[in-house]
């Protein structure tokens, strides 16, 4: 193995977080999991600056206030009550009985609708009375269309949850500038249509002055339990999140170009993607409403970032044959697999904790160091740090036997590192 340079050699880490639900917290646990067992120096310590999207801003915001990946995914078993909360996934689809429509109304309109669908293509007509027909046809499902609620699940589950851990001893919530690390969660503006940031203050007057940031607004003084809020209203499951005369909603719905704002921001060079979501291998032609559901979603929000990252890879090319300073983006992300096993066919699972998925974020970041041993090493070496996987092999092999029993792959999963040198 190289040698890793001298610790003040070492250059910082950017980590970059999409969304998820509940299985991307865990997914992203896991594989936060095995960088800590592949970096010879550890990788926590060395995160200087953190991007989160819905599920990666509530990782991203545990994480920057201190917490292991080892103290989230406790929290997520819920076997571990005197270390911490559990965090029940039973919480997040918290239905918003104030939201569904009125039945009485919903059936009048529907019947109306009805009606003039009947009477929409009465082709003994003159074309005159067909179009305006046609023009009461469309009122008519305007109508409809409004029956349907902005969102089924409000996020008071989740505020729940968050609160104690994201407040002052006396009950203030914390802001941006009261955490070390540079923390940014991106949400996305409805009301305008354009990316919101969250962060902190002193990266105000950089913003301003920055084209990439052109069409994003940057907040500051935001409490994170607002922002994550903010960030993780996934359209029309939830309802969007209410700041002053905004709408806010998912991050990943807009905020696609995690890599820029680290680069125009932090002046980010070594950069780690985690993204837990991928599309479904197939979809048949008799899919659910919930499958086709999911499978737009995870094409739609894994698109965007393979699209994004396209872009950045060329242009990083581009840099290198130009002989200027480039950078580097390492990227995990679930194979075709373990993403039909995870979801099940069903958006639902995206809200349902398992062990598996934890496991499946390991193996992802395992098999992706494993498998391309030249530029792993040659990535880590160029930032000063050393991969080796002896430790993340010998606890794969272990969490490979365990597999098929949730609480001894969980114990695999927290088993200390040193226990395993």
């Amino acid at each position: 193995m190289r040698a890793a340079g001298p610790a003040s050699e070492r250059q910082p880490i950017t980590l970059l977080l999409p969304g998820g639900a509940v299985l991307g917290v865990a997914f992203q646990t896991g594989a936060l999991i095995a960088l800590e067992d592949i970096f010879r120096e550890g990788f926590r310590a060395h995160v200087r600056s953190i991007i989160g999207s819905s599920a990666g801003a509530v990782t991203g915001t545990f994480l920057s206030m201190g917490m292991t990946p080892e103290i989230i995914l406790k929290s997520l078993t819920g076997r571990f009550p005197d270390e911490i909360g559990y965090f029940d996934p039973g919480l997040l689809l918290h239905f918003d009985r104030g939201r569904v429509p009125n039945p009485f109304r919903a059936a009048w309109q529907s019947l109306l609708f009805l009606l003039a669908d009947l009477r929409r293509n009465d082709r003994g007509s003159s074309v005159d009375e067909r179009r305006a027909r046609y023009e009461g046809y469309l009122r008519r499902v305007d109508a409809v269309v409004d029956l349907v609620p902005k969102g089924w699940f409000s996020l008071y589950g989740l505020e729940r949850f968050l609160r104690p851990y994201l407040s002052e001893p006396h009950g203030r919530l914390l802001g941006f500038d009261q955490v070390k690390t540079d923390l940014f969660v991106c949400a996305t503006d409805l009301t305008r249509g354009r990316a919101v940031l969250f962060g902190k203050t002193k990266f105000a007057e950089r913003v301003a002055h920055s084209p990439f940031f052109s069409k994003h607004q940057y907040i500051t003084g935001q409490s994170l339990l607002q922002a994550i809020l903010s960030s993780s209203a996934i359209p029309f499951l939830f309802v969007p999140h209410a700041v002053k005369h905004e709408l806010l909603a998912d991050g990943d719905a807009r905020n696609t170009a995690a890599v820029g704002v680290a680069k125009a921001l932090v002046g980010a060079r070594f950069m780690v993607t985690i993204n837990p979501l991928m599309p479904l291998a197939g979809v048949g032609p008799h899919g659910n409403t919930s499958e086709l559901f999911l499978q737009a979603l995870l094409t739609a929000l894994e698109g965007n970032v393979v699209a994004t990252l396209k872009l950045e890879f060329e242009e990083k090319y581009h840099r290198e044959e130009h002989g200027e300073e480039s950078y580097d983006i390492v990227y995990f992300r679930p194979s075709p697999e373990d993403m039909h096993t995870m979801t099940g066919g069903s958006v639902m699972n995206l809200f349902r904790y398992q062990a598996l998925n934890v496991f499946f974020g390991y193996r992802a970041a395992f098999q992706t160091m494993r498998d391309h041993p030249t530029e792993a090493t040659t990535i880590l070496g160029r930032y000063g740090y050393c991969c080796d996987l002896a430790v993340a092999t010998r606890r794969y092999a272990l969490l490979e036997r365990s597999r098929d029993d949730s609480a001894a792959l969980e114990d695999a999963l927290l088993l200390p590192k040193g226990e395993l040198s």
